[in-house]
């Protein structure tokens, strides 16, 4: 990629050619004869280009794909930490759906605070979760070991290094797309019915 980029920069016109399709049609001992069979097929037409998206948008799906990485990489983080609740038998996600929304995260931050009371932990529920605060609290009662507890520790602070680096990831991809000429003359279709809110901080559809 990086030698197909230069050449393409320096105004050659390049095919990336998937190398699957010419392995089992080339029998040539060196790179130089291999580059001559190379050169005759795409001379009879033989060579066939892969789909190679236009320059801004290569460097748009760049930003994106960086963004999913570290998405993904706070995922890993939230399954160390249910893991971590697992092992102490503190079954917060039988009673909070989102354990890294508020509730599950003002409970958390409790218990690795030093609290230990189940009844205060589970009147820090958010007023619209449907459990209450004794289901909450029955869901609470483990086993406090160090070792577990550091383990939820260290995935929670790995987990809040993430949001700061996804945002400006997001800031990046926001600012390079205003800096696109907008195409579409007609409006963006409308969102369709049931689906979920976009995750990306700002709206894409804007800038469309």
């Amino acid at each position: 990629m990086p030698l197909y980029e230069v050449l393409e920069e320096r105004g050659l016109e390049v095919k990336l050619v998937d190398a699957r399709k010419v392995k089992n049609v080339t029998d040539r001992k060196s790179d130089i004869m291999a580059c001559q069979w190379l050169q005759q097929l795409e001379g009879y037409g033989l060579l066939q280009g892969a789909f190679r998206p236009a320059d801004e948008i290569v460097v748009l799906r760049g930003y994106t794909r960086q963004r999913e990485m570290l998405v993904k990489s706070a995922s890993t983080h939230i399954q160390h930490r249910q893991k971590a609740l697992q092992q102490m038998n503190l079954r917060l996600d039988n009673v909070v759906s989102d354990i890294t929304g508020h509730t599950g995260m003002r409970i958390i931050k409790a218990i690795l605070s030093g609290e230990r009371d189940v009844r205060k932990l589970g009147e820090m529920r958010d007023p619209h979760c449907h459990a209450s605060a004794a289901e909450i609290a029955e869901s609470l009662v483990g086993n406090y070991r160090a070792e577990h507890l550091f383990a939820l520790k260290r995935a929670v602070e790995l987990f809040e290094f993430y949001p700061q680096r996804i945002a400006e990831r997001e800031a990046e991809m926001e600012k390079y797309l205003q800096s696109l000429p907008h195409k579409r003359e007609d409006e963006p279709p409308p969102r369709p019915a049931g689906e979920k809110r976009h995750r990306i901080s700002f709206n894409v559809r804007d800038e469309a």
